[in-house]
């Protein structure tokens, strides 16, 4: 596999496959038109309950799992980096009652969860911690081969693997999004000056890296230790998981 750049191509997917700028405004338009479609389907899904009379009794969650490249960091996908564009997804939560309002800080999908289960129960969710802004959002990225199943590991090229296999960590709080990637290093971005982040910032910022990496390794261990644990001694890529628990993620086409 040629995981090299093209000079004459914008950007590249991690099987090494190249765009050009006329090519890049076709699928931009084709994924901006997915989603136009998608807004029209959530309308006529919400105008459907509100005839039906059950907004009343519902709780309305639009959101998305991730974002993606279309040439930024010479990347095309969601795959490979932890990128704003990937990680910074839209979530609107209507509820039955009370006013809407916009909260402008940071928080996790992953508190949903907890959330909905805590309403389910009576809780005021304006008096519910869960999805309040929380100040700070961590992402992990465990390399390509969780999210591409349909080419074999082992058929990656070395140097493809080197550059896609790598444990990665990410946190975003306030205006700083900090990248801790094993195989290149850390990365400190102004997500708000340079929401493309085509700035590393880090060398004039070691003191906000070294206390948000603290925090990283508080929340989920250390990135270099996490990277050998999960590729393993042996090239074991389970992760310390049990057997039954890798049958299932192979039959869901995960591992």
């Amino acid at each position: 596999m040629n995981a090299a750049v093209d000079a004459n191509h914008v950007g590249r997917t991690i099987t090494g496959k190249g765009f050009d700028e006329r090519e890049r405004q076709i699928l931009q338009g084709l994924y901006d038109g997915t989603i136009s479609y998608l807004d029209d389907q959530i309308k006529s899904f919400y105008r459907f309950l509100e005839a039906e009379g059950e907004l009343e009794n519902t709780v309305f969650i639009v959101l998305a799992d991730h974002g993606d490249l279309f040439g930024e960091w010479n990347l095309w996908g969601h795959q490979g980096r932890i990128h704003n564009r990937l990680c910074h997804v839209p979530l609107l939560i209507r509820y039955p009652w009370g006013d809407g309002h916009r909260e402008d800080g940071v928080t996790e999908l992953r508190q949903l969860f907890d959330h909905l289960t805590r309403l389910g129960k009576g809780v005021d969710p304006d008096q519910d911690p869960y999805m309040k802004p929380q100040g700070e959002a961590l992402t992990e990225y465990y390399g390509l081969d969780t999210q591409v199943s349909i080419t074999p590991w082992e058929e990656y090229s070395d140097a493809t693997r080197s550059e896609w296999g790598s444990y990665q960590a990410s946190l975003v709080r306030d205006n700083w999004r900090l990248l801790e990637d094993v195989s290149t290093g850390p990365a400190l971005y102004d997500v708000v000056a340079d929401p493309s982040e085509e700035r590393n910032v880090v060398e004039n910022n070691e003191d906000v890296r070294t206390e948000m990496r603290e925090r990283i390794v508080s929340l989920v261990g250390h990135p270099e230790e996490n990277h050998k644990r999960y590729r393993g001694a042996e090239g074991d890529e389970s992760f310390g998981l049990d057997q039954k628990t890798v049958e299932h993620l192979e039959e869901l086409g995960y591992m």
